[in-house]
């Protein structure tokens, strides 16, 4: 119920018709010149929520090994700049009430196998694991730092944890806290830092035990604010505000009349009476007080309120679970849409529809770019036998192409297929990695001690980029770059209600195509590359012929990652029947006589290392070049020790193209299980979208649907 206060007479005292009508005077009148403030409300502020949903998380991306120890954080920056009026004094900053996380259990106490789950990987997805949920250990923190467009410098990690929360298995195993909520955190924010999300499980995960591994599909993290109930966008300037209204408010005038002098104060008087004048704002009040839209862009006849509008944010993923590796790079650039044949020229894209079903304002747009990847893009993993000297978890880079053009963008649109069909753009950003230092907002790493990328040129892992609002010369509104003022998005219910003018992105000025019919509003992340999204052709394998009886071996070498071959199966391959052939090398004063030999063929020149590394018996390792067994040339010879798992190891210069003959010998004899590997880290893998996906982030005004709540005067 809506409610006065005042103060209260002593017993005794005489009525005057001031103490009855000057404060109902004043309310009256604060009806009449819209002073209804945030003041007067019981309620001044209002929630909004900042939602991010990630369509896939599983054991890939939280594979841990002592060799990637930082392998197991994931991490989703945000910020909340003040809205275009307060952009010059921060006002109006958001505290944080509320945080809830959940994810798909399918609704029962059991963990969900993720892809790598032994004993067959790729045929385990998605399966109930009723004893598994141990591995759902899970710490979540919202941590604060520094922006870079606001003067600060690297390290680009966070600076200060706003809150943590561990999750123990429990929590998923039938208690039915899942989803899980905390309420209460009254944390103040800045709407001048940027916020990450980080979170750990590294249970998820075990490199050497993938009987376990498991998958958190549908993750939803949320984040319940408020902020102080402010007055909507109106005026002219305001892109594409229906003429009609502009936004100005009409307001009803109340009036209250005074008892003639001398008279008796009476209750029911017709004009002056006591309960006349209460009923009058009683009325009022009753049914609430009217402001905002409506459902069409429309206002209410009379307004009450100075305030009815609250900040809003609308977090969109785009790109998130990406094909069968939950992420878009080089090597699964050819899994893309539209991208053709290769090298996969493009334009390829991922949009996202969301049907409008109240007006609200746009004020800034942001984009989110994910380069997180700390696994391999391969369905499956490399394996337990790598050399201990290699970190081989395959960091990724950031793309290298100056020739990459991605393209971000917001619009509206009416009904798809109609025969009207018209879009309107709102904002928009494209930009190539020699433009995109000017458009960065911030850059995040994913962990504080280390980086997921070892990108040298670009030391992290996110980035926020701010993507302007369409402007009209001489009309520009406030925000990180060159934007324009707030573009009002809501449909009319028809198309004569003259919408006013938007701007363009070099600052032109049009009536709005979509003339007021809009129904949707569309966000599009589009990628494209004139040399290809993968010049080099795809996936490169190995074509390999066997140099004797004994047969070659190999495993397919991705363009991603280090050209690393080993012998199939986990414990080698027998050498007891291999034999020496007639003029076949080997090092001196070190003869063999068990020898197998493989085919490498270098993807790439540069350094190639070759190791025997979990070979259980002494070895002599060679590459050689050449067509005759009795007539190569060496070009890496080792010789190892004389103690079983002495292995040899020996890097040597590749030539690209060059078909390498690659001999494993058995020291004085010995026989046993032999293992061979190839790495060379001649092209990492380029990460276009991280796993997890990248976001376009909406900041703006949202109408209160009767957001009047208890007036207070």
């Amino acid at each position: 119920m809506s409610k006065f206060t005042r103060s209260t007479l002593a017993k005794g005292v005489r009525l005057t018709r001031q103490m009855f009508t000057t404060p109902l005077k004043a309310v009256g009148s604060a009806f009449q010149y819209l002073q209804m403030g945030r003041e007067n409300l019981q309620q001044p502020n209002a929630p909004f929520r900042v939602n991010v949903t990630v369509p896939l998380l599983d054991a890939r991306y939280f594979q841990v090994a002592p060799i990637r120890p930082d392998a197991n954080q994931f991490v989703v920056p945000f910020c909340l700049p003040p809205l275009q009026e307060d952009w010059d004094t921060n006002a109006n900053p958001p505290v944080l009430d509320e945080f809830m996380f959940s994810f798909d259990q399918a609704g029962e106490p059991a963990a969900i196998a993720s892809v790598l789950q032994e004993p067959t990987p790729g045929t385990q997805t998605g399966k109930l694991n009723y004893d598994g949920t141990n591995c759902y250990d899970i710490t979540i923190s919202l941590v604060e730092k520094s922006q870079m467009i606001r003067g600060a410098k690297a390290p680009w990690t966070p600076e200060r944890e706003v809150m943590s929360v561990h999750l123990t298995p429990p929590v998923f195993a039938g208690s039915g806290l899942n989803p899980f909520i905390i309420r209460d955190l009254q944390k103040a924010m800045d709407p001048t830092k940027t916020y990450c999300i980080v979170m750990t499980c590294p249970k998820m995960s075990q490199l050497l035990d993938q009987t376990n591994d498991s998958a958190m599909p549908s993750l939803v993290f949320s984040f319940r604010f408020r902020s102080p109930i402010v007055a909507r966008d109106w005026g002219g300037d305001i892109q594409n505000l229906p003429v009609s209204h502009l936004g100005t408010k009409t307001p009803e005038t109340i009036t209250i009349v005074d008892p003639a002098t001398g008279s008796t104060i009476n209750a029911e008087t017709t004009t002056s009476g006591i309960h006349t004048s209460v009923a009058k704002l009683d009325q009022r009040l009753h049914g609430k007080l009217d402001a905002g839209y409506t459902r069409d862009s429309n206002l209410p006849p009379l307004e009450h309120l100075s305030v009815e509008s609250c900040y809003d944010v609308l977090v969109v993923p785009v790109w998130g679970g990406f094909g069968a590796t939950n992420a878009l790079t080089t090597e699964t650039a050819g899994q893309a849409p539209y991208v053709g044949a290769a090298p996969f020229v493009g334009p390829t894209g991922d949009a996202r529809y969301i049907r409008l079903s109240y007006p609200f304002t746009i004020h800034h747009v942001m984009a989110v770019v994910n380069y997180q990847n700390p696994r391999h893009t391969e369905p499956y993993g490399l394996g337990a036998h790598f050399p201990p000297h290699a970190d081989r978890l395959t960091k990724p880079l950031h793309p290298s192409s100056d020739t990459l053009l991605q393209k971000v963008g917001v619009g509206i649109g009416t009904i798809m297929g109609s025969d009207e069909y018209a879009y309107q753009h709102v904002a928009y950003l494209e930009w190539l990695k020699s433009t995109k230092a000017a458009k960065t907002i911030d850059r995040i790493k994913n962990t504080v001690g280390g980086v997921d990328s070892e990108d040298a040129l670009e030391p992290w892992d996110l980035e926020l980029l701010s993507v302007p609002m369409v402007y009209r010369t001489g009309k520009e509104g406030k925000g990180f770059l060159l934007q324009g003022k707030p573009f009002f998005v809501g449909r009319s219910t028809s198309r004569t209600r003259a919408r006013t003018l938007v701007g363009t992105m070099v600052g032109g000025s049009n009536v709005p195509v979509t003339q007021g019919q809009e129904t949707m509003l569309e966000v599009r992340w589009t990628l494209e590359d004139s040399t290809g999204l993968n010049p080099a052709g795809g996936e490169l394998k190995l074509d390999h012929a066997p140099v004797d009886t004994f047969g070659t071996f190999g495993v397919p070498l991705t363009k991603h990652r280090v050209a690393l071959m080993q012998l199939p199966g986990q414990d080698g391959y027998p050498n007891n029947t291999f034999t020496m052939q007639a003029g076949e090398p080997t090092p001196l004063s070190s003869p063999g006589g068990h020898s197998g030999w493989w085919d490498w063929q270098a993807p790439a020149s540069g350094p190639a290392t070759v190791s025997t590394f979990g070979t259980d018996h002494a070895t002599l390792l060679g590459v050689y070049t050449g067509n005759a067994v009795n007539a190569l040339t060496a070009k890496l010879v080792v010789v190892g020790g004389d103690n079983p798992g002495d292995y040899c190891i020996g890097t040597f210069q590749a030539v690209q193209g060059t078909l390498y003959r690659i001999a494993v010998n058995g020291k004085a004899g010995a026989t046993g299980m032999v293992k061979l590997q190839i790495d060379q880290p001649y092209r990492q893998d380029e990460v276009l979208v991280g796993q997890g996906g990248n976001f376009v982030i909406l900041i703006g005004k949202k109408t209160l649907v009767q957001p009047q709540g208890d007036l207070e005067v």
